[in-house]
């Protein structure tokens, strides 16, 4: 356990700092601590299988007999995921309403405790956990529900972004703007700032939403056979936008995967159907089990056709790699016309020269998002986090060494 003065506040990370992935970070002071996430790590060829970050034990060690609670950022399972082993340890989490309906469709895998129930924090109201204030900032994700989170003791605070990105649906730099801006009025001082900086590597701000559904768009209208989108399922706005395609141009819509459906009754209220002109699948990652795996494979009630145009509408999660260019290198053997989007030839080392086009805009800010973020908030020190080690390497290059601190799991930092 740490003792620490009055008015100071300790960080420490159970995971997530170093991966994309097992995201769970302790925030505590004297008397109270507060969990930020709880999330599992997606594994290579396999589904979401059950994977707690990797050091909870630092819960036990660090929160003791002190005044707890978590909350949420966002309902991705990487963020999510593990929360039961919260419910376990009976510490209260908090999540947001527009949160709720992912729990349930994540029930499989969360395996919350019977009787266990999260609760809701309100972007208006500010949740107090012992000395600890705690705010909530709506920021631009990919899901909805994804929050920035504020905490203050006495005079010091501390800035998590969460997932976040400037652009949304559409341009809204100014709107995104406005709200660290908010952040930085209502904590006056910003001690630390724990930044997303997974897309270090990508220049300028990450393209508002709009641009990959007017690709998507195009494609399917000059398409002259099946086309086959690929995404995440839990990316409600392009869903939406995919739908709206589909009607305007008078296409059917099919849809495969368990995850997918979930995500079309949750938008629909309705049942998919089950084929048509364009189907809608969850396998982007190249889970073994996932729709378009299994269909590659001749293992799934819906087969690939060399006829077909797969757009992946998606960027590879960091050890997906190899699985996804199986996938990928299958499909193009068929015979089928594989669409990629910008720059994920090269990742996946292709063997081939697939079209790419701006088909998916990240969840997460490109380098120019990340450089925003630190201009307005000002912040006394930058802990890089939810990234590879190179990535976080470059930030602290770019960005200049003397501000930002590196973490790894399990060391405690204090503020």
């Amino acid at each position: 356990m740490l003792w620490m003065n009055n008015d100071k506040l300790a960080i420490t990370f159970a995971g997530g700092v170093n991966e994309v992935g097992h995201n769970c970070l302790i925030c505590e002071s004297d008397s109270s601590a507060v969990i930020i996430d709880c999330g599992i790590k997606p594994l290579p060829g396999a589904d979401w299988t059950y994977n707690p970050p990797p050091r909870l034990d630092l819960l036990d060690e660090l929160l003791g007999k002190r005044k707890k609670g978590a909350v949420i950022t966002h309902p991705h399972l990487d963020h999510l995921g593990a929360v039961r082993e919260l419910f376990a340890r009976n510490i209260p989490v908090f999540i947001s309403q527009e949160s709720i309906p992912f729990t349930g469709r994540y029930s499989d895998t969360l395996k919350i405790p019977p009787g266990a129930k999260f609760q809701i924090y309100d972007k208006d109201n500010d949740l107090e956990i012992g000395d600890l204030k705690i705010s909530f900032f709506p920021v631009q994700h990919s899901i909805p529900g994804a929050h920035a989170i504020l905490i203050k003791c006495g005079k010091k605070s501390i800035l998590h972004t969460g997932d976040f990105r400037m652009n949304g649906m559409e341009n809204s730099l100014e709107k995104s703007r406005a709200t660290f801006q908010e952040i930085k009025n209502k904590a006056g001082e910003i001690d630390c700032l724990i930044l997303n900086v997974l897309n270090i590597e990508m220049e300028g701000f990450t393209p508002r939403e709009q641009l990959a559904l007017d690709s998507i768009e195009k494609i399917i209208r000059y398409a002259s056979g099946r086309v086959i989108i690929t995404f995440f399922s839990s990316n409600i706005e392009r869903m939406r936008g995919i739908l709206k395609i589909a009607k305007k141009l008078n296409k059917t819509v099919g849809v495969a995967g368990r995850n997918m459906t979930d995500s079309y009754i949750q938008i629909t209220g309705r049942r998919p159907y089950r084929d048509g002109e364009i189907v809608l699948i969850t396998g982007s990652q190249g889970e073994d089990n996932s729709a378009l795996s299994r269909m590659v494979n001749g293992e799934h009630a819906l087969s690939s056709s060399g006829q077909d145009t797969d757009i992946f509408s998606s960027r590879g999660i960091p050890g997906n790699e190899e699985k996804i260019k199986d996938t990928v290198e299958k499909l193009h053997k068929s015979g089928a016309t594989v669409i990629m989007h910008h720059g994920e030839t090269k990742k996946l080392g292709l063997s081939f020269n697939p079209e790419e086009t701006i088909a998916h805009s990240s969840g997460h800010g490109y380098r120019g998002d990340q450089q925003d973020v630190v201009k307005i908030t000002k912040p006394g020190m930058i802990i890089p986090f939810h990234a590879p080690e190179k990535s976080c390497e470059m930030f602290k290059k770019l960005i200049g060494g003397k501000k930002t601190r590196r973490l790894s799991v399990g060391k405690t930092l204090k503020i």
